[in-house]
């Protein structure tokens, strides 16, 4: 990127994810590869990347595994297990391409490991799913991940590596990426404009108990409730869009002026759900509905909403989080000549680096553009390998927030 960002390293070779996990091991105090093994494993990954198989990109998990460490299999039913190859296979960019058709990162994952020095392929890991759907905010239980770590391949020169879940770093076409703003979660300005949603909703929910005679909840606690119920659909929402690989974006406003709408709709199945399953939990355990199924309702709006964004356009929504449209073309005047991209969840002008809105395309100008006109507006905008950023109004200034954390895993909370 052409602005600098303390959270964003320039490097020029894979070697400085190698490093970094290195580092990370040493730090934590447990025996790891050599940096050298590190090296070659991550330049096989980051070519492989670069690879085509039957004309689509590689997408991959790998899981740096030691069979003599660990055992085979799990104990839980729906636990990992590992499925050992005749003969292990020399660790090669044609060898990883090959068998990432096998194990795509939603049913498993390839196991690698180091034999008298000597990277190897030496297995398959089952039961991937279950992994992918906790980091997607789609199950609640938390795996056991077996290996040292895993390195998810995720596109084009693009590799995150985790560790129990928690994010090491991710290496993104020649940006080292080591912090994460989990602005969604975390007090601060995007934060307080969640909880305006989660407000509204909630007064919703009080009216319903008040109809139907129960016993009333203190407004706080709705809040919290709905609020939580929210950042999971929105996180949930950015993530399906980045999986979809074609960029996109999203606006929450409270107005409905200076837009284009191509196909207007009214679309409040999500806010319904939360309604219902908020409600739902304050009945007596005889009289409630099968949580299972509004879980499944829910993430069935969820994904509805998600697929609007591969039509060109926005999806808009109100500051009731209902669908008001999609394939919406902002219709603005020119934009705020500066944008501040904040590096800490709160925005402190102190803390910023000043960016020219020249150096994004259109769809970031547009937002910027629109948000700066409408305040209180909060905008998404995913680019097409996959990066998220925040935007919405702060006083007088646009501030833009990179690197947000939208998947399970390890942040950096930064809040001053």
């Amino acid at each position: 990127m052409p602005y600098s960002n303390t959270g964003k390293v320039a490097v020029q070779k894979p070697e400085n994810l190698a490093l970094k996990v290195y580092e990370h091991f040493h730090d934590i105090g447990l025996q790891r590869p050599s940096k050298a093994l590190l090296e070659e494993f991550f330049d096989c990954l980051f070519y492989a990347s670069l690879e085509r198989e039957e004309g689509q990109e590689i997408r991959v998990t790998v899981t740096y595994y030691n069979p003599r460490s660990q055992p085979a299999r799990q104990d839980k039913e729906d636990g990992w297990s590992f499925v050992q190859l005749d003969k292990p296979i020399p660790l090669n960019v044609s060898s990883l391409v090959k068998l990432a058709k096998a194990a795509d990162p939603w049913s498993g994952s390839v196991a690698v490991s180091h034999i008298n020095q000597t990277l190897s392929i030496v297995g398959l890991i089952d039961q991937a799913v279950h992994l992918q759907s906790y980091l997607n905010l789609e199950e609640e239980a938390r795996p056991e991940q077996p290996g040292l770590f895993q390195a998810f391949v995720t596109g084009i020169g693009s590799i995150t590596v985790m560790r129990n879940l928690h994010v090491i770093a991710s290496f993104k076409k020649g940006t080292l990426i080591t912090d994460y703003l989990d602005v969604l979660s975390r007090k601060g300005q995007v934060f307080e404009l969640i909880t305006r949603i989660a407000e509204n909703t909630a007064v919703k929910v009080a009216r319903k108990m008040k109809e139907n005679g129960l016993e009333a909840v203190p407004q706080p606690e709705l809040v919290v409730s709905c609020r939580v119920l929210y950042i999971r659909s929105l996180k949930r929402i950015l993530t399906r869009i980045k999986n979809y690989a074609h960029g996109g974006a999203m606006l929450i406003t409270p107005g409905q002026t200076d837009l284009k709408r191509k196909y207007g709709i009214t679309y409040d199945r999500i806010t319904q759900t939360i309604i219902k399953i908020i409600y739902n939990k304050q009945l007596p355990p005889e009289e409630q509905t099968d949580m299972q199924a509004l879980t499944r309702e829910l993430k069935g709006a969820i994904r509805f909403v998600a697929s609007q964004s591969c039509v060109d356009g926005l999806v808009l929504l109100d500051t009731s989080f209902v669908v008001k449209g999609f394939g919406v073309v902002i219709d603005t005047k020119d934009g705020p000549e500066k944008v501040y991209q904040s590096l800490n969840i709160n925005f402190n002008p102190e803390k910023t680096a000043i960016i020219v809105p020249n150096h994004f395309g259109t769809r970031h100008r547009s937002m910027f553009s629109y948000c700066y006109y409408h305040p209180g507006s909060l905008g998404f905008v995913v680019s097409q390998d996959g990066d998220i950023r925040a935007i919405t109004r702060v006083g007088t200034k646009i501030v833009i927030w990179e690197n947000i954390l939208i998947q399970k895993g390890k942040a950096t909370p930064r809040k001053k």
